[in-house]
C-alpha cells in the first residue's frame, strides 16, 4: 500500500478522477473549467486523461472554480487511496 500512495501515475489518475467526478456532480463541464482557469481544452484534456499532472496553480484553480477547498481536495484523493 506504500507503494502505491507514492507512485506518481496513481496520484496523478486519482487527482484527474476525483476532479472529472466532481465535474460531473456539479454538472459543470470541461470548457466552463478551461476558460475559468484560462487553460487551453486540449492541456486540460491531458490533466483530466491523468497523462500530465496538473501544477499546484492549476489545481488550487480548479478546486475555487468547484468551490472546494484544496485541502479538501487532497484529503479525498488520499482517501480514495486508503
Amino acid at each position: 500500500m506504500e507503494q502505491i500512495q507514492h507512485d506518481p501515475s496513481l496520484r496523478r489518475a486519482r487527482i484527474a478522477a476525483e476532479v472529472r467526478s466532481e465535474l460531473a456532480i456539479q454538472k459543470k463541464t470541461r470548457a466552463a473549467l478551461s476558460l475559468a482557469v484560462t487553460m487551453s481544452t486540449y492541456t486540460l484534456r491531458r490533466r483530466l486523461d491523468g497523462i500530465q499532472p496538473f501544477t499546484m496553480d492549476e489545481l488550487d484553480s480548479t478546486t475555487r472554480f468547484l468551490g472546494i477547498s484544496l485541502a479538501d481536495f487532497v484529503a479525498r484523493t488520499e482517501a480514495v487511496a486508503s
